[in-house]
């Protein structure tokens, strides 16, 4: 009778180690670009990923650290297009604005942490500027263009 207890209490013991392994990575590299990241690990035996138009699913033992997307908070009166990128970033930001808009108004580029000390301000004389926070770091700072009108537009940027 004892030598069943024993068996099934085993049994229980080695169906619920099944559940809680854990990966043990040995090797990988990753590679980013403005365009994403790619990385990968020596010996993983799964992975899965499903990705819709504004979500992402990641399935396997490599899970990516954060998954975020530019987040613009702007006046609607705030008319230039502005292109910020890569984020997340590992320190150099590419700031694209129009050229026309660039000649026509002075902009202020002011990047805040986030509890809101200014870190940076810097004028925006050209139409494709890199702003380099690679001092800084890491976490989210607020990235907010101002033109001469007092109109502005805010970024949220990740730095890794």
């Amino acid at each position: 009778m004892t030598t069943k207890y024993t068996l099934l209490l085993l049994f229980c013991f080695a169906v619920n180690t099944l559940w809680t392994q854990s990966g043990i990575v040995t090797g990988g590299g990753q590679v980013t670009s403005g365009n994403g990241a790619i990385s990968c690990t020596i010996g993983q035996i799964d992975y899965f990923n499903v990705t819709s138009l504004n979500a992402s699913l990641y399935q396997g033992l490599q899970q990516p650290l954060e998954i975020s997307e530019i987040v613009g908070i702007h006046d609607e009166t705030f008319t230039a297009a502005v292109n910020i990128y890569p984020n997340p970033t590992d320190g150099v930001i590419t700031l694209e604005m129009d050229e026309t808009n660039v000649r026509a108004n002075q902009f202020l580029l002011s990047v805040f942490d986030v509890h809101g000390r200014t870190i940076l301000q810097q004028n925006i004389t050209r139409s494709s500027n890199k702003v380099d926070i690679s001092h800084s770091n890491s976490g989210i700072y607020i990235f907010r263009i101002t033109n001469s009108f007092n109109q502005f537009r805010t970024f949220k940027i990740i730095k890794k």
